[in-house]
């Protein structure tokens, strides 16, 4: 009855007769489902499962992606690619393939050489005699021997070094530069270094030496032929064959000397084929720089961005895609997409000729079309950035004002020296004051002259802040003069002196022999009877307080243990007559409530605690706010402040472009709660001062290099940001949190602030020579013009006088009519001769001349 039903199905399509017996296989339940999916798959979805597959080895159809999104390789055989019916996996996948045992690191782990771990504050048992290091005997110690070792001194624990065990597979114990250090071979590098220096400079003096001996022989000899010139260039050449190996020419030239037999060249030819430009995949050794393909030999982005390109042999191919025929290309292949999705019948590959064609007179309509915009904007608006003539009525204006000018354009008279203007608002007085900042110096500060404060923008005090300050400053100096006055006199120095180490013995001196030795001998007595415990009085007349008070407590915790005894049985305590019930309750009560007291301890608002066990150490467990339990000796709270908290550093560091620049950070810190056992082990209360300095001053000095001192004002908050990434990173390192990194000053130096004005200066001053210059020529034009125009108006003036008289008629005429007019509208009237007037008005013929 429980027979599963698939089961039959699937035994019912096993084959019959002598064949069943052989092909008979038994089913497991968990299998029966898998099976009769794959026996119900239709012939048909066979077949489209092989038409499948072959696309995608052909490349028709995109290849199958397992469950991560990443896509299967279809030429990966089934039998590989398909899971075992055991993983129960539903989608198509290849971890079943991978080695999940293995490990990256496996084969590349090695020694931390000279790595330090942690470094204890006393000596440990089982620890290094000598350096007190927990992790080696004193025998194989390596640190220099001391005097005293550290077990007895406990000063100047050595740091346990960290030991390491790898378990290496077969490629990592067989890897013969497993742990080598890349960095030793620049030691190399420097040997090669100096003997290609050493090869120059033989050659060099060689060069030198052969070029002396030639001026030597040819003193007093200037005739020289051609031949005898190359004899000599080939004399100064050095022959490398001569040359020992260690100085030996590197890549010579070939030197070709046609005058040997049959011609030819001679030399090395090891220069051939050898390319001096370095390769643009180790132009830049990051693996984080520019990518480059080693199958298609391209690295299109730049691997050196930050040099400069002016020195740079290779910017990306990048940088020969975006420019040439490649952009335009590029540009084509854009606007034919463009134009395709907006309906219009167009393909790049299919009709190249036809999409350039499109392409240019695209661009011949769109230059049309923004050269008609902007001359429709020109003649609306104008355009105020041509140059248009200046008027003549400006050429050509006078005024009353002369000016002088020297040979080279400077103003010799005729203007005055104009001022500069502070950068300060001139004649503002503030905050009631009666003066201008700056007027006032005192102890190299300026200030108010009005009351003599060296604060900006502070309240004017007026003549009562001067005398308050007056009177301050007499305060100030009386207190000294009464503290020097009140200083003990060199006499009572010497009694206290004398009070505590006694006073001087005289060198004559006599003392007595007998009493001396009768005291001596009472003071050994007294020594010997503390000695002897057997002897000692029940009352000691020479035990101090304390002795006395340790002892009645002891007594009292003794009798408390009994039994049998109760209060009134006990004995007087030694010191005293008898204590009182009621002193007997109040020294259990006080020991009782001091215990109680010592068992509690407090943890206040924005803060957390960790408990030292003096035999377990620190637990791991944190401490949250309220009061808390502790074992009295054995137990110690270890409280941390976990607010956050401003830690200010500034840190002088250079710019990229090597300016100094002085830089303020403040920074918002405070420790990891559930991280505090940690931070106690390794860095202790005091953390912030052990880590944060440190790592602040690394990180802006780091930070501030790849900037310009330009950069660094306009990019601040890049800066702020790259500063605020790479401190959080190192600092969750040593479980500290940071809330907050912020910039508060950035300042340059004083030469960088005195170059810039420097250039500010020089730029007005080139401006305003400039306006001098043209302002002198504007001067001379209009000279120039009004000399030509004054000329010509005499020269009008003398044709017109030549050619009729009646022209200085006229103007006598229009003289005496403006004589006339002038003393019509004075109020004194003066009535003058015509005769004294030298105009001649009697005279005058007014009748117009007969014409001819």
């Amino acid at each position: 009855r429980s027979l599963d039903f698939s089961f039959l199905f699937f035994f019912c399509l096993l084959p019959c007769g002598p064949e069943r017996s052989r092909s008979l296989t038994i089913v497991q339940p968990w299998r029966r489902h898998q099976l009769f999916a794959v026996a119900f798959k239709s012939r048909e979805d066979h077949r489209k499962q092989i038409e499948l597959e072959e696309a995608r080895k052909a490349g028709l159809a995109p290849a199958e992606l397992d469950e991560d999104g990443k896509e299967i390789n279809p030429h990966i055989p089934q039998y590989m690619s398909s899971a075992p019916w055991y993983l129960n996996s539903e989608k198509p996948s290849l971890k079943h393939q991978r080695n999940w045992k293995s490990d990256p690191n496996y084969t590349k782990s090695w020694y931390d050489r000279g790595a330090k771990i942690f470094q204890a504050e006393k000596y440990r048992k089982g620890a290094c005699q000598n350096c007190g290091a927990m992790t080696h005997t004193a025998k194989a110690c390596m640190d220099r021997p001391r005097k005293i070792g550290a077990k007895y001194t406990n000063k100047n624990i050595a740091p346990d070094e960290k030991i390491e065990s790898f378990e290496l597979d077969y490629d990592g114990k067989r890897d013969r530069w497993n742990g080598y250090d890349p960095s030793t071979y620049h030691r190399v590098v420097d040997l090669y270094e100096a003997k290609e220096d050493a090869r120059k400079k033989y050659l060099k003096e060689q060069q030198i030496k052969k070029l002396e001996e030639k001026n030597n022989n040819q003193e007093g000899d200037d005739a020289a032929t051609s031949d005898g010139d190359e004899e000599d260039d080939d004399e100064l050449r050095v022959d490398e064959a001569k040359v020992d190996e260690s100085r030996q020419m590197d890549f010579a030239k070939v030197e070709k000397r046609v005058r040997t037999t049959g011609g030819g060249s001679t030399g090395t030819v090891r220069n051939l084929r050898i390319r001096e430009d370095t390769a643009k995949y180790l132009l830049n050794l990051v693996i984080n720089s520019a990518h480059y393909d080693p199958k298609t030999r391209s690295m299109r982005e730049d691997p050196l961005p930050d040099a400069d390109p002016n020195d740079k042999f290779y910017l990306g191919d990048n940088q020969y895609r975006n420019s040439g025929q490649a952009l335009e290309f590029k540009q084509m292949n854009i606007h034919s997409w463009e134009a395709f999705d907006k309906g219009q019948d167009m393909h790049m590959q299919a009709a190249p000729s036809q999409a350039e064609l499109l392409y240019k007179n695209f661009k011949v309509a769109k230059d049309k079309l923004k050269t008609q915009t902007k001359d429709t904007i020109m003649e609306k608006y104008g355009n105020a950035s041509t140059e248009d003539e200046i008027p003549m009525e400006l050429l050509l204006g006078q005024s009353e004002r002369q000016v002088e000018y020297d040979v080279a354009g400077r103003i010799i008279k005729g203007q005055e020296v104009i001022l500069p203007k502070s950068k300060y608002e001139e004649d503002v007085l503030a905050n009631n004051h009666t003066s201008v900042w700056g007027s006032w110096w005192k102890d190299h500060q300026w200030g108010y002259r009005c009351c003599q404060q060296t604060i900006r923008n502070s309240y004017c005090t007026g003549s009562a802040g001067i005398e308050a300050a007056e009177a301050s400053l007499d305060l100030m100096k009386a207190n000294i003069a009464r503290k020097e006055a009140c200083e003990e006199s060199p006499k009572k120095v010497e009694e206290k002196r004398m009070a505590a180490w006694g006073s001087d013995v005289p060198e004559d001196l006599e003392l007595n022999e007998e009493a001396l030795a009768n005291a001596l001998k009472k003071e050994d007595e007294r020594k010997r009877e503390e000695k002897d415990e057997r002897k000692r009085k029940y009352n000691v007349k020479y035990t101090n307080d304390v002795m006395i008070t340790l002892i009645a407590l002891n007594h009292i915790l003794e009798l408390n243990s009994l039994k049998e005894m109760s209060f009134n049985k006990v004995p007087n305590v030694p010191g005293s007559p008898a204590l009182s019930a009621l002193l007997k309750v109040s020294v259990i009560g006080g020991l009782g409530l001091y215990a109680i007291t010592n068992s509690l301890y407090n943890v206040e608002g924005g803060h957390r605690a960790v408990m030292f066990n003096r035999l377990t150490g620190i637990k791991e467990k944190v401490y949250p706010e309220g009061t808390h339990f502790m074992l009295p000796w054995f137990e110690r709270p270890i409280i941390y402040d976990v607010r956050a908290r401003p830690y200010l550093v500034e840190s002088t560091t250079g710019s990229h472009d090597l300016q100094m620049v002085k830089i303020g950070l403040r920074v918002l810190t405070r420790p990891m709660g559930d991280r505090l056992p940690q931070i106690y082990r390794t860095l202790g209360e005091n953390y912030s001062e052990r880590v944060l300095p440190s790592i602040i001053h690394e990180t802006l000095k780091a930070v501030v290099a790849q900037y310009n001192a330009s950069q660094l004002i306009t990019q601040r908050e890049a800066v702020s940001r790259e500063i605020r990434k790479i401190l959080t990173e190192r600092a969750s390192n040593f479980d500290i949190a940071l809330d907050d990194v912020s910039i508060t000053t950035l300042t340059f130096g004083k030469e960088f602030t005195a170059a810039i004005e420097a250039k500010q200066v020089a730029a007005q001053e080139a401006e305003r020579a400039k306006f001098i210059v043209e302002k002198a020529e504007q001067d001379k034009r209009s000279a120039v013009i009004r000399a030509e125009g004054e000329a010509k108006s005499a020269q009008l003036i003398g044709q017109a006088i030549a050619n009729n008289q009646a022209f200085i008629t006229l103007r006598k005429i229009e003289a005496a009519r403006e004589i006339a007019q002038t003393i019509a509208q004075s109020a004194n009237k003066v009535y003058l001769s015509s005769n004294d007037l030298l105009l001649n008005l009697q005279g005058m013929n007014l009748e117009p001349s007969p014409k001819k």
